[in-house]
């Protein structure tokens, strides 16, 4: 059901379970020699698993075919862009990414700017009404815990990095809000509609960050 109503869902879910999976067995590894060993079995295990499972997403939900990628994404720019210049004559509350080039190295380069606008904004500046300004605020409150955890990750990382070790579930909610931030920010192309298509990864992303803060503060006080 949720491949057919709502597909890059799964598409930002599955990645992350494989994160998942994998961190989680190999943190099972007492041996530090043996995990650096298995480390790359691992991957060749996973992997190849995580691939599987999108190539049989792909024959069963056309949606998912990197094939009708690139016409999915501009069909949804351009109907979030008629939206706004023409049926509400320049009144809305549109964004965009700039020229895009759909090709691999094209489309990374447009993954910070697309992860940015599905997070942290509207900025306060570009809010024109009330729900624009609410959701500027809730967008405001984002970009502070996580400007927060950047700077306590910082003065500690490698306890930063041991508690992200020892709890894999953040892996998978890290892993999942990014790439579903990726694919909501790139084809949103409008501040409505982007408040509504991200609300799945705002939980996900928020527990993560503040997990990891909670933890990095009490290592703090115990210095």
């Amino acid at each position: 059901m949720i491949g057919i109503i709502k597909s890059y869902i799964l598409l930002a879910a599955f990645p992350a379970i494989f994160a998942w999976l994998f961190f989680t067995y190999r943190n099972r590894i007492q041996s530090k020699s043996a995990r650096i060993i298995l480390t790359p079995v691992l991957i060749a295990l996973i992997a190849p698993l995580g691939f599987g499972a999108l190539q049989l997403m792909s024959s069963s939900f056309n949606k998912f075919s990197l094939d009708n990628a690139q016409e999915k994404a501009e069909d949804m720019q351009r109907w979030h862009t008629y939206r706004v210049e023409v049926l509400k004559e320049g009144e809305g509350s549109s964004y965009n990414l700039g020229q895009i080039v759909f090709t691999p190295l094209g489309l990374a380069a447009k993954i910070p700017a697309a992860i940015n606008v599905a997070i942290f904004r509207p900025y306060i500046w570009e809010a024109e009404n009330l729900m624009a300004f609410l959701s500027a605020l809730e967008s405001l409150f984002f970009l502070f815990v996580t400007v927060r955890l950047i700077f306590l990750f910082l003065r500690a990382p490698g306890r930063g990095f041991q508690f992200l070790g020892d709890n894999s579930i953040l892996y998978f909610m890290i892993i999942f809000s990014l790439i579903f931030a990726f694919s909501v920010g790139f084809t949103s192309y409008n501040f409505g509609a982007l408040s509504r298509y991200r609300i799945p990864l705002l939980p996900f992303y928020l527990c993560a960050i503040l997990l990891t803060t909670d933890h990095l503060k009490n290592y703090k006080k115990a210095r």
